[in-house]
């Protein structure tokens, strides 16, 4: 989040128009964490709102900066699969993900999120990417065990995952 706060506003071509933090904010919270957005004006917007701001202070206005997102990973030149995506995934996210993507709650908070299905990210959600999915299990994943999977590894999983269904994007035509 370091810096994010100055990237904005950008042009998003999936809505086709400006986009403010606090515009990113609420289709993270509408698309990317299947909710709704919390009143505008309350805590649960305000902070992370002036928490990014302040997370900013010294950054350049508009700037991309080193180290902003996930580094990139080479797509296979002999492409994805996604039965061996299944594969790796029984291997190495299905004990904290669950054999069905349905992820693990502790009472009412995720434990290990729902990777498919009406909890999971929505298909509009920038997670719903393969290549952006690959690059994060890459670098994060397994749990506190990043950079393990293999690159081909990264991207049939990723592939597999974003395969299963999801909550459509009310967002996207249809």
């Amino acid at each position: 989040m370091w810096g994010a706060y100055g990237v904005y506003p950008v042009f998003r071509t999936l809505n086709q128009q400006m986009n403010t933090f606090s515009l990113m904010l609420e289709y993270c919270f509408r698309y990317s964490m299947n909710g709704a957005m919390p009143p505008a004006d309350g805590p649960v917007v305000t902070v992370p709102i002036s928490y990014a701001y302040w997370l900013s202070t010294g950054a350049p206005i508009g700037a991309q900066l080193v180290g902003r997102g996930y580094r990139v990973v080479p797509e296979p030149a002999g492409g994805v699969d996604v039965a061996r995506g299944e594969s790796v995934f029984a291997t190495h996210c299905q004990m904290c993900h669950g054999a069905d993507g349905e992820g693990l709650k502790g009472g009412d908070a995720w434990i290990f999120p729902p990777l498919w299905g009406s909890q999971s990210y929505g298909a509009g959600a920038g997670m719903h990417k393969v290549p952006i999915t690959a690059a994060f299990i890459k670098t994060k994943m397994p749990y506190k065990h990043g950079n393990t999977l293999t690159d081909l590894q990264a991207w049939d999983v990723a592939a597999y995952v974003n395969s299963k269904p999801r909550r459509k994007d009310p967002g996207l035509p249809r």
